[in-house]
């Protein structure tokens, strides 16, 4: 029975009952920046997702953590722009890593030249991506007042994928919308009840998902106008978006911040 639903749902679930995911960022007014990014995996997805990769075939690496460091070292080898500055993992369900990048408008080429082509001419850099797709980061200055906006959505999750954590590391990569299937969060939920049946009742798998979220503290070197989407603390933003939001992006997600 196990064994039956890995094989139909390991590349549907999302890692998203019982995780964390907290990211502290910081933005210059030039467009250049750093992050800190922890992952924390809670003991109901660490079970199950041992149980996955041993059906596979594949035991955990990096003396038994859930998250292959290799792996994500070797994504940030070669991106133009973004350095990483550190990477470790404390417990096997934790994941910390460092990096800082140049030009926040230069972290999805593919994006940025899709906006500065026809749509898919030679400009166009990777898989063919439509010129109405938004980047995700984008920053903007209007009469001296900077504006960063996060825009999450299926058009440019693909873009996101495809940077580190996400590349190249199984458990990260399938914390996102799989293909082209589309779930609404009633279904995409029924689909973990099913997925957990074996682990623990629907009781619990419901609260651990209420208790799963992405956070991202935003801090600007300046004073900050406004914000849409989260909570202002003197020159930071608080950003709190529920994981289910994210793997499902049933709606897309908008979050912003203006400063001076």
């Amino acid at each position: 029975m196990k064994a039956a639903k890995y094989g139909l749902l390991a590349a549907a679930v999302l890692t998203v009952v019982g995780c964390s995911m907290r990211q502290q960022v910081t933005i210059d007014p030039n467009g250049s920046g750093s992050a800190e990014v922890e992952v924390t995996l809670g003991p109901l997805i660490v079970q199950y997702m041992t149980d996955v990769i041993g059906s596979l075939g594949n035991p955990p690496t990096d003396g038994g953590t859930l998250f292959d460091l290799s792996r994500i070292r070797n994504a940030f080898t070669g991106l133009k722009g973004v350095e990483l500055t550190s990477l470790s993992n404390p417990s096997r369900d934790t994941l910390r890593m460092g990096f800082s990048f140049d030009d926040v408008n230069s972290l999805f080429p593919e994006l940025t030249a899709a906006a500065e082509t026809s749509g898919g001419g030679s400009g166009a850099r990777g898989p063919s991506i439509s010129r109405q797709t938004t980047s995700p980061l984008v920053l903007t200055s209007h009469n001296g007042i900077k504006t960063l906006t996060l825009t999450l959505s299926r058009a440019n999750w693909p873009a996101v994928a495809a940077l580190p954590p996400f590349r190249d590391d199984p458990l990260l990569a399938s914390l996102a919308p799989q293909g082209s299937k589309r779930y609404s969060e009633e279904e995409y939920l029924n689909l973990l009840e099913y997925a957990f049946a074996d682990y623990a009742n629907e009781q619990k798998i419901r609260q651990a998902l209420t208790s799963s979220f992405m956070t991202i503290v935003l801090n600007v070197k300046g004073t900050v106008v406004s914000e849409s989407g989260g909570a202002r603390t003197g020159n930071s933003v608080t950003f709190r978006v529920p994981l289910i939001a994210i793997a499902t992006l049933e709606k897309p997600i908008e979050l912003s911040v203006s400063f001076r």
